[in-house]
């Protein structure tokens, strides 16, 4: 099949799966029944097993996917894929993004299916958005609360050091994840698998340069992140406001903390954002932690949270002048320590 044949293909079977399913809708065996509809999906029309994760949601009302209501809006062609973009016009507009790559002579099969909520090429960022980070205001470091004086983001990174969680022990492993690129000197953390609503300019500038970035993990979890900018000891710790109100800590809700230079994502498309992130989430190997390339070479790293969702602190260590040293995320896994 070529490529919008393919697309179409899997439509109408995803839309007779999701009906065969309707068929039983209080059937104990619900999860397994649709899990067995999405294996024949998978074979028929995936490769690499890319459509295995359709299986992780089970749709309770009309399905999602059908040719009626689904046309292909825009067919392009890149680095030996084709990408099918179809639009769902709903209560709530969705784009759908097919990435197909030809198996035989004709024959072109679905590699990964991704979800949007504007098309593939819209920009990730809009233009006051972008004004928005590149404008971020400075914010003055400013003391710890009581709650947090005790903050030791060493300890944290003290490789060996014997640690307990409830009543099991572990020592601390640090990896070394890369060197983050830093252009702009405007360091952005967050959850990156949402848009720039969940991201934030940390309220101080570093130079330009190359930084090494590391994870602590204990328990086969990261215990933090952390970018070292120099080599100087650390001799304060504070807090790294992020906005108007002075709040340190950020939400996940999609398990990952990304600290980036703000170039890698001022001139980013939602696709190449998609498809780069990809690279960590499908990732075999637990803690997850890697250097990403969303626009320039190694302008991100990424790892997994911790306990996943939930809130991070985020700190920086100065030195002796009163310089950043070190921006730390705490992921809080030995809070009780």
């Amino acid at each position: 099949m070529q490529p919008e044949e393919r697309v179409q293909a899997f439509i109408a079977d995803f839309h007779r799966s999701q009906s065969e399913l309707k068929k039983h809708p209080d059937d104990a065996q619900q999860f397994d029944r649709w899990y067995a509809l999405v294996e024949a999906l998978d074979k028929a029309h995936f490769i690499d097993q890319g459509g295995i994760e359709l299986s992780q949601v089970i749709h309770g009302g009309e399905s999602p996917h059908t040719l009626a209501a689904e046309p292909i809006v825009n067919v392009k062609r890149a680095d030996g894929c084709v990408f099918v973009e179809t639009r769902v016009d709903e209560a709530v507009e969705t784009f759908y993004e097919y990435e197909l790559r030809e198996v035989s002579a004709g024959d072109w099969r679905i590699a990964r299916l991704r979800e949007f909520l504007d098309p593939a090429d819209a920009p990730f960022m809009d233009e006051d958005e972008r004004d928005e980070f590149q404008n971020a205001k400075l914010h003055p470091l400013k003391k710890l609360s009581a709650e947090e004086a005790g903050v030791e983001g060493d300890r944290l990174f003290a490789a060996g050091r014997s640690v307990k969680l409830e009543k099991k022990k572990d020592t601390i492993e640090v990896r070394s994840v890369g060197m983050l690129s830093v252009t702009t000197g405007i360091l952005v953390v967050g959850d990156l698998a949402y848009g720039p609503y969940v991201l934030s300019p940390v309220g101080q500038r570093v130079p330009p340069g190359n930084y090494p970035a590391e994870v602590a993990t204990a328990f086969k979890r990261n215990l933090a992140l952390r970018v070292r900018l120099s080599e100087q000891k650390v001799v304060k710790w504070h807090p790294a406001d992020m906005g108007e109100d002075g709040g340190h800590v950020i939400g996940v809700d999609a398990g990952n903390v990304a600290i980036m230079d703000l170039a890698a994502i001022a001139t980013l498309n939602a696709r190449d954002k998609e498809r780069t992130f990809d690279l960590h989430t499908r990732a075999s190997e637990r803690p997850r932690s890697r250097m990403l390339s969303l626009v320039g070479n190694n302008d991100t790293v990424v790892v997994d949270s911790g306990w996943g969702d939930g809130s991070y602190p985020v700190y920086w260590g100065v030195d002796a002048n009163g310089r950043p040293a070190v921006l730390l995320v705490d992921f809080r896994l030995l809070a009780e320590d």
